[in-house]
């Protein structure tokens, strides 16, 4: 028994993603320039569409034909803005974004080890149709399971009966008879049972070779139709006419294609509940389902609930352990590895492919960072990385791809920067502009701006702690902590002034950690002032609006003006007595 867990051929995507990628970064700077000026930009989005049938042409070769589907229904957009470019309207916009962001994200997940459930791009599927104004989207059109598999030998077993055609004659009559009643709801459990019957005995009347797969599949059905376990919104009155069909065909010597009628069947079995059946099971198994319908396992909400809630209990550790790391300390190494790897193995547990790309990134990278000098060069980085988790964590059931996005670029960045490659100021504009997008769209911007708020609100009262007692000199450790992180925020959403006027007060907190002086009157009042101005900022960040750009700057201005200020000169010795 093989067990089939992707469909696609994962080398040949490793040979074409580089070009998909350009394709896909081509395709979003284009669509740019049309969103930008719609009505005139036409060769922008003429553009954007031939790299698009491009991208689908490689997307069938290497046998993602749910993600081809997916783009199929962007480039019908594209097609419907080209023609009504005055019609662009901002949810246009947002909604092409975010489904070419989701594409993106999707390749990177898929190339990373993610299983190829297209399904998680149905969000993105359902925006694009309601965009058209279709009222229904449908997860069976991204539903594309490997149908070449190895079946099970009970199934290959047996040759053919010696009057096939008058048997499957007979059996389709039979088949009908159960069809029919069960359609009129008599006798519901024999009219299943007749048609089972009639549906193993079609699997014996064909060649043994992968034929035979459709009449066994369409059995396993009929045993979740059985025992009541399909999902209450299936048609399952059209797939048994299938059935039906199929056999008609297959007496005419002209069985034809059978993926739509076996990939619907195979999805209602995978969305089952057959319990402990042993066909049904062995269905699943052999065709991966679990793979191609992550959400279908989905927790209950209370263990959803509790794993974050582990998840944060590490990550904290994890952040203190990765801050001692990055400012030399080489055991705090080995617990920051430590703490990402059991993150991993909690983000594994949960339905949506979402944290589990940026964990394996984070884990991936520490790795790369052997020791405290080596790990420098991305500490800004990952500490950036690491408020995005936190991010994730307590957004997780509104995570949109613009997260999945920022994960991916600055994953990319932390890669440049631990193989000694200098910074891509590509990377670096797109990061900005993606924090910009999602500004714009309240993406994740806003928990990432209230991240930052809740962090800067602690680094005030352990400030306010240590000026009231100069014994609390160990919690500026903390602190300094919580300042590199949100600085990491500040300098990937270019937020240039807050970041110089934090940078300067963790200067001066730094200093405290390092000396035994306490800070003076004037200089506690610029700290006060320079975090209540950065408070201020950063609450307007968290309702979208944009910041007092000017109480920063006059904050900077007196912090700068302190440092600048000469110490007191030493009081004269006394002059020896004559």
């Amino acid at each position: 028994m093989t067990n089939n867990s992707a469909q696609f051929d994962l080398n040949t995507l490793a040979a074409v993603k580089p070009g998909m990628d350009s394709t896909l970064a081509d395709i979003i700077a284009q669509m740019e320039l049309f969103l930008a000026a719609p009505t005139s930009n036409a060769a922008a989005i003429e553009s954007a569409r031939t790299q698009m049938h491009n991208l689908i042409g490689v997307l069938k070769m290497v046998g993602l034909e749910g993600v081809a589907v997916f783009c199929n229904e962007v480039d019908v957009t594209l097609s419907d803005l080209a023609l009504s470019p005055n019609q662009v309207s901002v949810l246009h916009r947002d909604v092409i974004r975010r489904a070419l962001f989701g594409v993106t994200h999707y390749l990177d997940a898929l190339a990373n080890g993610a299983s190829n459930a297209t399904l998680r791009l149905f969000q993105e599927y359902q925006e694009l149709q309601q965009l058209r104004g279709l009222e229904m989207s449908f997860e069976l059109d991204l539903f594309y399971p490997n149908l070449d598999v190895q079946l099970p030998q009970q199934v290959l077993a047996g040759a053919p009966d010696g009057d096939a055609l008058g048997r499957l004659k007979v059996l389709r009559s039979q088949f009908q008879q159960g069809l029919l009643r069960w359609m009129r709801q008599e006798d519901m459990e024999n009219s299943i049972r007749q048609m089972r019957e009639a549906v193993d005995g079609a699997m014996r009347c064909v060649a043994q070779d992968n034929s035979r797969a459709f009449w066994w599949v369409a059995s396993g059905l009929l045993e979740c139709l059985r025992l009541d376990a399909l999902p209450p919104e299936a048609n399952v009155r059209k797939v048994l006419s299938r059935v039906d069909q199929q056999m008609r065909v297959t007496i005419e010597g002209n069985p034809g294609d059978v993926q739509a009628a076996m990939s619907e069947m195979l999805y209602l079995i995978g969305g089952s509940e057959a319990g402990d059946d042993s066909q049904v099971d062995a269905i699943k198994e052999i065709y991966a389902l679990e793979s191609y319908l992550p959400e279908r396992s989905s927790l209950p909400p209370g263990e959803v609930d509790q794993l974050l809630s582990v998840m944060r209990d590490q990550l904290r550790v994890a952040e203190e352990s990765w801050e001692l790391y990055a400012q030399g300390d080489k055991d705090s190494g080995e617990k920051f590895v430590k703490y990402i790897d059991l993150l991993v193995a909690q983000s594994e547990k949960l339905d949506r492919d979402v944290l589990q790309y940026l964990t394996k990134q984070i884990k991936e990278l520490s790795d790369h960072a052997k020791n405290p000098e080596t790990a420098q060069p991305i500490a800004m980085d990952m500490a950036m990385a690491l408020l995005l988790l936190g991010s994730g964590i307590e957004n997780y059931n509104r995570l949109g791809s613009g997260f999945q996005e920022q994960a991916r670029i600055l994953s990319e960045r932390m890669h440049s920067a631990v193989t000694e490659q200098p910074e891509d100021a590509k990377q670096l504009s797109e990061l900005v502009d993606l924090h910009y997008e999602m500004e714009q769209r309240g993406d994740v911007m806003g928990p990432l701006a209230n991240e930052m708020l809740v962090n800067l609100q602690h680094v005030e009262q352990g400030l306010n702690a240590f000026f009231s007692d100069a014994h609390k000199r160990d919690g500026l450790i903390e602190i300094l902590r919580l300042m590199t992180q949100i600085q990491g925020g500040l300098k990937i959403s270019s937020l240039t002034d807050a970041a110089q006027l934090l940078a300067a007060v963790q200067d001066s907190v730094r200093q405290y950690s390092r000396s035994t002086d306490m800070p003076k009157p004037a200089e506690r009042y610029a700290l006060a002032d320079s975090l209540s101005a950065l408070e201020n900022y950063m609450q307007h960040l968290t309702h979208g609006q944009s910041g007092d750009v000017w109480r920063l700057q006059d904050a900077m201005a007196e912090m700068t003006k302190l440092k600048a200020e000469p110490a007191p000169a030493p009081a004269p010795a006394p002059a020896p007595a004559p």
